[in-house]
């Protein structure tokens, strides 16, 4: 069985670590937990609007 990303999914790999790597460092994600919200919603935003908080879901 071969276990190893296809293009498309290395994309999306690369990219969702970039972003987080850039925009949501540990020590952001460990901010925020100690906040009302417990995350950065403008982080989700994003997330958002890159359609990442859709990507388990078929079209």
């Amino acid at each position: 069985m071969d276990f190893r990303l296809n293009e498309e999914q290395q994309m999306l790999q690369d990219t969702v670590a970039r972003l987080v790597r850039g925009e949501y460092s540990f020590e952001k994600r460990l901010a925020f937990s100690e906040t009302d919200a417990g995350f950065s919603v403008d982080f989700w935003k994003q997330l958002s609007e890159l359609g990442l908080t859709a990507v388990p879901f078929p079209e």
